[in-house]
This record gives structure tokens, sequence and C-alpha cells, in this order.
């Protein structure tokens, strides 16, 4: 996916084709509504007000889609990158932290 992005300002005519970066967040491969429900894996969903690349709406429905599914709110990466780089970080430590 980060390669799928970068390759974008690569290619030529880039600021013509910038609806690809803004259409890139819809055309995730997911599976379908219903097979989300039956996954029973614990899962963290982390979203980011304003993140246009990875949009808190979506963010939101998939946590609710997920049966074992936990939503951490976390800053948004261009407001303050460090900020949103230790949330993330403390997240995935306390997502994947087994109780001992």
């Amino acid at each position: 996916m980060a390669a799928s992005v970068l390759g974008q300002f690569e290619r030529p005519a880039a600021a013509l084709r910038a609806r690809v970066l803004i259409e890139m967040p819809y055309s995730a491969p997911l599976p379908s509504p219903q097979a989300l429900t039956t996954l029973t894996t614990p899962a963290l969903v982390i979203g980011a007000p304003d993140d246009p690349v990875h949009p808190l709406w979506l963010a939101q429905a998939l946590a609710m889609r997920l049966p074992h599914a936990r939503l951490a709110v976390v800053a948004r990466k261009a407001i303050d990158p460090a900020e949103h780089d230790d949330a993330v970080r403390s997240e995935v430590a306390s997502a994947l932290s087994v109780p001992g």
C-alpha cells in the first residue's frame, strides 16, 4: 500500500492523478460486512480524526462490525507526528500485552 501511494508521485501527470489518492481508502480489499462478524480474533482498530488516508468513520465502522474489536482514536499524524506515533505504539503494545 505504501509503495502504491509513493508511486503516485512518480507517475506522469501526478497532479492530475490526485483523485487516486482521494479514492484509495474506498478501495481497500475488505471482506464482506457479514464475513467480519464471524471473526473471533481480538482486533485493535486505530483511527485518527481528519485523516484522509485512514478515515475515522471507516475505523469506527470496522470496529463496530468486528465482534472482538477495540477502537482507539489517536492524534492525526499530520498535526503532530511524534504524538501520533507514540499513541499508535502505545495502543499496539497494549493490545499485544498478555496479562501475566
